[in-house]
């Protein structure tokens, strides 16, 4: 077990320091390492300063609101002062993490500018940059040399920054991913429309719970996967009518509809007019 704490002023009681004169101050910085069984760090009051650990290796946990938060290789959370704070090692798994307690009355100011206030963990992935500021930081800290302060707050608003760079990167490369998958699931529905197709199906292609598939869905093409489906099913429908001499039955079935009265029904719904009456009118016009 390797711990390294170092203070900016004697803090004893773990309680921190809240600064209101300064615009930003590192109260203390230092890293735990854990390669043996050890006791969850418990403050139910929390501090009166914010708190932001990153795990740099290995998978730890961190309670907030009373919910249990799996903090994997690569993670961050925030706590802010006064929230009780529950963290610590899994099932004696072996982790090494960063940490920084935080304050003055730029503090909150700056975590809103980085986007890092409104969530409890972000994921930024391991990074030697993330943990070089924080070496750098926690031996300005040790060392106390003029103008240690200030050095240290600058290297705090650099951490910030490059944290949420970082968060904002992952993010983009998830959301990219998310669309791909999506992209797979629509192509899936244009080969299988003749087919029974849910939107479970639709959201275990993409390896999704079905809510956030079809949050997901919508917000990329503008309409829920089964508007979709059915869209798409009376699209083809309308194409059958136009190049083939099928009855009405006999396209219902090769687009999905075992039913051909409820294709009837679905049909006029969406397109506003029978299958029977569409077809008729593109005889008319020849």
């Amino acid at each position: 077990m390797k711990l390294r704490a170092e203070y900016r002023v004697a803090d004893q009681e773990d309680k921190g320091i809240q600064e209101r004169r300064s615009f930003l101050l590192v109260n203390c910085v230092g890293y735990d390492e854990y390669d043996e069984p050890c006791e969850p760090c418990v403050r139910l009051k929390g501090r009166n300063d914010f708190y932001l650990a990153y795990a740099h290796k290995g998978t730890m946990f961190a309670q907030i609101n009373g919910k249990d938060h799996l903090i994997d290789e690569g993670d961050l959370f925030i706590y802010k002062p006064h929230e009780t704070q529950i963290y610590g090692q899994i099932e004696k798994q072996n982790y090494l993490s960063y940490w920084v307690h935080f304050t003055g009355y730029g503090a909150h100011e700056l975590l809103v500018s980085t986007d890092l206030s409104e969530g409890f963990t972000y994921k930024v992935g391991t990074d030697s940059e993330i943990v070089d500021i924080f070496e750098k930081m926690i031996a300005e800290v040790a060392e106390k040399r003029i103008g240690f302060e200030n050095t240290s707050s600058s290297l705090l608003m650099l951490l910030l920054s490059t944290i949420s760079r970082k968060y904002q990167l992952v993010n983009d490369t998830s959301i990219r991913n998310e669309n791909q998958k999506l992209t797979e699931s629509v192509q899936y529905i244009h080969k299988s429309y003749e087919y029974k197709i849910t939107v479970n199906d639709l959201a275990n292609i993409c390896h999704l719970s079905t809510n956030r598939y079809s949050i997901l869905f919508k917000e990329l093409t503008g309409v829920s996967p089964l508007n979709y489906v059915i869209n798409f099913r009376l699209q083809k429908a309308c194409e059958f009518m136009h190049h083939t001499n099928l009855n009405i039955r006999q396209i219902s079935s090769l687009v999905g509809f075992d039913d051909p009265l409820y294709f009837c029904r679905i049909f006029k719904k969406y397109k506003k007019i029978s299958p029977i009456a569409y077809k008729s009118k593109l005889k008319e016009n020849g």
